[in-house]
């Protein structure tokens, strides 16, 4: 009985000092300025089997029948997006590797199926339909993205212009669909 009264006093002592308040002297507080940020938070997705890879073929056959499976326009803009973003990925790790021809070519062709998510988000708003505010907040996150990796690969590769130029006219037709 006295093994118990003794377990018990100390539970209840220690509970009671766990959970006590003491007072203290508050700190003072500290504001930092909010950081500038330069370089937008879009993470590009991993670009997986690159070009230069012999089993490279399957998986444009893959993306092609996908592309050609998905029906809704939503998730078809969606698609295109993400292929853009692996595409400008692949290109950045072809650069990586000196690769420049294969790189640009790589590039372009994501910038191609930006303009096609463009085009398919441009139809689906003409024709009526909303255009949900997630998508339309993605495709401007991944533009400013890609605007800003094309604007460092055009001062040290002439043929990345020409994306450039591309996209410029996508983000004004983006800033359209808002």
């Amino acid at each position: 009985m006295k093994f118990v009264q003794r377990v018990s006093t100390v539970f209840v002592i220690f509970t009671l000092i766990r959970f006590s308040a003491f007072a203290q002297t508050p700190l003072p507080s500290i504001t930092l300025p909010a950081p500038i940020m330069t370089k937008t938070e879009y993470v590009l997705p991993y670009p997986g089997i690159l070009p230069d890879h012999p089993l490279y073929i399957f998986k444009r056959i893959r993306d092609r029948m996908l592309d050609f499976l998905i029906v809704d326009p939503l998730r078809k803009a969606e698609f295109y997006i993400l292929q853009a973003d692996k595409r400008l990925g692949m290109g950045l790790v072809l650069f990586d590797k000196d690769k420049d021809d294969v790189a640009t070519e790589t590039i372009a062709q994501g910038e191609n199926y930006f303009s096609q998510a463009v085009t398919v988000l441009t139809t689906l708003k003409n024709t009526g339909k909303e255009i949900p505010e997630y998508l339309i907040e993605r495709l401007t996150n991944a533009s400013i993205k890609h605007e800003e990796v094309l604007l460092g690969l055009a001062s040290s590769h002439e043929r990345v212009r020409d994306s450039l130029s591309l996209l410029q006219k996508l983000i004004d037709e983006i800033k359209n669909l808002q």
